[in-house]
C-alpha cells in the first residue's frame, strides 16, 4: 500500500534517506557516526516547516512496516530542506560538512523526485516501480526530473522503461549523473 508518510514513520524513512546518503558517499557520512545523522534526519522530518513545506514523502508499506518510500518536490523549492537543516543548528554540528547537499539538482519547472530507496531485505519486489508510478500518474501537469548515477544501471534501466529521457549529463558530489526528465 502506498501512502504519505506519517510522523510514526520517521525513524524508518530516515534510514532510508541515510541509506541514499551513504551510496553519494557524502563526507559527513564518514566523519559522523550513523546515530547522529539519523537522528539529525529525523528532527527535520519532525519539524513543522519541513512538514509545511510543498516536499513530499509517500511511503510503500507491507506487512505494516515501511518497505520504500519516494520523496519529490517542486524544483523550484528545493531548498526547503536546507532552511530546516540550518534553523536546527545542524549546520554547525555536523561543519565543515554541511549542509549534506548544497547543490542544486533540481531545476525550477520541474516536479522532482528527489529519492526513491527501498530496505534491502525488500529489494527485487517492484516496490521502487510502484512507487515511480504513483507519482507519475498524478496529475500536476510539469514535468518530473531525477538524477541517475551513469553507474547504476538498474535504475537506468528502470527510469528509461517508466519512459524518463536523459536530457543531461551532470557532476555532483564527486560522482556523474544523467538528469532524466518524464512527460506525459
Amino acid at each position: 500500500m502506498i501512502r504519505k508518510k506519517e510522523q510514526k514513520d520517521n525513524r524508518k524513512v530516515a534510514e532510508l534517506v541515510y541509506i541514499i546518503w551513504d551510496g553519494m558517499s557524502l563526507e559527513m557520512i564518514e566523519k559522523f557516526d550513523k546515530e547522529t545523522i539519523l537522528s539529525a534526519i529525523e528532527a527535520c522530518l519532525e519539524d513543522e516547516e519541513f512538514q509545511t513545506s510543498e516536499r513530499t514523502i509517500h511511503v510503500y508499506e507491507q506487512d505494516d512496516a515501511v518497505a520504500g518510500c519516494v520523496v519529490s518536490y517542486p524544483g523550484n523549492t528545493e531548498f526547503g530542506f536546507k532552511r530546516v537543516w540550518e534553523k536546527l543548528g545542524f549546520d554547525e554540528k555536523f561543519h565543515p560538512y554541511s549542509p549534506p547537499l548544497e547543490v542544486k539538482e533540481a531545476r525550477d519547472d520541474e516536479m522532482y523526485i528527489d529519492s526513491v530507496a527501498t530496505f534491502g531485505e525488500y529489494r527485487g519486489q517492484g516496490i521502487a516501480t510502484k512507487l515511480l508510478k504513483y507519482l507519475l500518474e498524478s496529475d500536476d501537469g510539469r514535468p518530473w526530473g531525477l538524477i541517475c548515477e551513469v553507474e547504476n544501471e538498474k535504475a537506468l534501466g528502470l527510469y528509461l522503461k517508466l519512459g524518463f529521457k536523459k536530457d543531461e549529463d551532470v557532476h555532483l558530489y564527486g560522482h556523474e549523473y544523467y538528469h532524466m526528465t518524464y512527460v506525459k
